[in-house]
């Protein structure tokens, strides 16, 4: 990731622990539009209120959890993992969270080892 990505990943966690959503969406929405995987993961993990209903939200969390996987992200493999393990957002899978959890653990994600 180059500087100026890195920079604006993290101004915009700290807007989300600030809660300044908004802020952060605006922060992350031109490296939403070219797909970076970790604006997406990050944008997975809140709502901007009263734009999109619980269900709206968990939809769009859940295609953004995957895009980010689909392109490698570590920590969106370990989530997708837990989510397909668990049965949360989609049917429970162990055999695919096996996957999704083994290859975020080589990839060096430490919860996923």
């Amino acid at each position: 990731m180059d500087e100026i990505t890195e920079a604006a990943i993290s101004e915009a966690q700290r807007k989300i622990e600030s809660g300044k959503f908004r802020e952060a969406y605006e922060v992350l929405r031109p490296l939403l539009e070219t797909e970076v995987p970790d604006a997406l993961f990050l944008y997975s993990t809140f709502s901007l209120a009263g734009t999109e209903s619980e269900d709206e939200f968990e939809k769009l969390s859940f295609e953004l959890l995957k895009r980010a996987a689909d392109l490698g992200h570590a920590p969106a493999l370990y989530a997708l993992g837990v989510c397909y393990e668990v049965g949360d957002l989609v049917e429970a899978n162990p055999i695919y969270a096996a996957s999704l959890l083994k290859t975020a653990a080589e990839m060096g994600h430490a919860k996923a080892k």
